[in-house]
């Protein structure tokens, strides 16, 4: 939505100013204004379901990048697609889509299944069924209309480690989680605490 003003009287009040919705500057039985409000479908929108949180704390930020920059914050508590909480881009040209944990979030983005799902409002346009994954889209066009969808859900299992010391610096070690589910983890590098690059991950 984009919002533009003209006043037919050079000498009246100045509207060239206005490109919002909302209060106009006072005006004078003199003026002669005419806004127009002009709506463009947008092009793609990026929006956030979430299955669960693990910690209440834990917010998610979409970004859109490319032929146009958005981004957006999930709030509060709610689960289920997050309606308020979308980015959003407008025009031809090549996406990326990316989403993290927001600052003062408890969990991190590993600690997450993440799966992404897009269609496209207009059946004969941009193929995106096949987009199951972050990062680049297909070229899109302005007939496009795009909505890709990412769902986290808490993995049922993680496995990471602590490292109070390495004896030797070359010490590293290998996390495995067997049953239901397989994975292994390898720590690297020399850092102690929790390592949230070894995770081993059974998914829900």
């Amino acid at each position: 939505t984009t919002v533009a003003c003209t006043n037919a009287n050079s000498g009246g009040t100045n509207v060239s100013g206005v490109n919002s919705l909302g209060n106009l500057p006072a005006l004078t039985v003199a003026d002669a204004v005419t806004c127009t409000i002009t709506n463009t479908p947008k092009t793609l929108v990026l929006q956030k379901n979430i299955g669960a949180r693990i910690n209440a704390l834990d917010q998610f930020q979409l970004d859109i990048t490319g032929a146009a920059t958005s981004s957006a914050t999930t709030v509060g508590a709610t689960t289920g697609v997050q309606s308020a909480t979308v980015a959003s881009g407008t025009g031809a040209g090549t996406y990326t889509i990316a989403e993290s944990m927001a600052g003062g979030s408890a969990s991190t983005l590993s600690q997450y299944t993440t799966t992404v799902a897009c269609t496209n409002a207009n059946s004969g346009g941009t193929n995106v069924s096949g987009v199951s994954s972050l990062g680049a889209l297909p070229a899109l066009t302005v007939a496009d209309a795009v909505t890709c969808t990412i769902t986290n859900t808490p993995k049922t299992l993680v496995l990471q480690k602590s490292i109070g010391a390495r004896i030797a610096a070359a010490d590293q070690f290998k996390l495995d989680i067997t049953g239901a589910a397989t994975s292994s983890a390898t720590t690297v590098g020399a850092t102690t605490g929790v390592a949230h690059k070894a995770l081993a991950k059974k998914d829900a």
